[in-house]
């Protein structure tokens, strides 16, 4: 496949970059032409995780420089609050956030992301956080405005009619969270998410897969949902179970370094 003819990603809550792990894994031709993460040592993560090579060619600015192009987003250094002074960072994470940016194409915190700043693409990943509405978490929910981690799903609401005014809405739309997101708590708000995306223009189809059933031996749950824009071909299923041969004891290195 063509570099024009490569599936075209924006990775929001981009974390380290699962999503674009995923579609490596799966030998899915992409490029991922922008990302939306505030966390500081996420941003740096994935840099080195999917662009080392760029990470390591690329100069140091000076910090005047560094400074100047990061104030115009809004990072954290905890992922819970925003950092008050990019001075507060010692030089060398300061250079290496730089460099991380840009090689990410990152544009910062989703609450400050405008559809007019975007690159076109195919499929948008928001898997939004699961804090506030998963069982180990305080489950304060993700009504619209309640200002709760997870309710900066609506964010995307927002970034997707954006871009329906501008005639950009992009072809696929994919979602990962926790199972109790199925929980009769917020089974309401998932569906008024539902409504939202068919009311858009797009065929959604979701489902709760467990890891243990596609090869991996551990017993997780996740809602997967997918949208496919009512105007392409659409012969989606999500895929068939996969028999379990591997124990936690086949992946577990015999000789580890004491530094773990």
């Amino acid at each position: 496949m063509n570099q024009q003819n490569k599936l075209k990603v924006f990775e929001t809550f981009a974390g380290i970059g699962a999503q674009t792990k995923a579609l490596k894994n799966i030998n899915v031709e992409h490029e991922v032409v922008a990302t939306s993460e505030w966390d500081i040592n996420a941003i740096i993560s994935y840099a080195y995780i999917h662009h080392k090579d760029e990470m390591q060619k690329f100069n140091n600015p000076t910090v005047e420089e560094a400074i100047n192009y990061l104030k115009q987003y809004t990072f954290s250094s905890d992922g819970k609050k925003p950092l008050a002074k990019l001075t507060h960072l010692k030089q060398e994470k300061l250079f290496e956030l730089y460099k991380a940016v840009i090689t990410n194409k990152n544009f910062g915190s989703i609450l400050q992301i405008k559809a007019k700043d975007l690159p076109n693409f195919d499929l948008l990943t928001y898997s939004y956080p699961c804090q506030a509405i998963s069982l180990q978490g305080k489950q304060e929910g993700l009504k619209k405005g309640t200002g709760t981690s997870s309710s900066l799903l609506w964010e995307i609401e927002r970034i997707l009619l954006e871009l329906k005014e501008e005639n950009r809405l992009p072809k696929y739309l994919l979602m990962e969270n926790v199972a109790n997101l199925f929980s009769q708590k917020f089974m309401p708000y998932f569906k008024e998410w539902v409504s939202f995306l068919e009311d858009l223009g797009y065929e959604t189809k979701y489902e709760v897969l467990k890891s243990s059933n596609f090869e991996i031996p551990q017993n997780r749950e996740r809602v997967f949902l997918i949208g496919i824009r009512k105007d392409l071909p659409n012969n989606f299923v999500f895929p068939k179970e996969i028999p379990l041969e591997l124990r936690i004891k086949d992946l577990l290195e015999e000789n580890v370094d004491k530094k773990y």
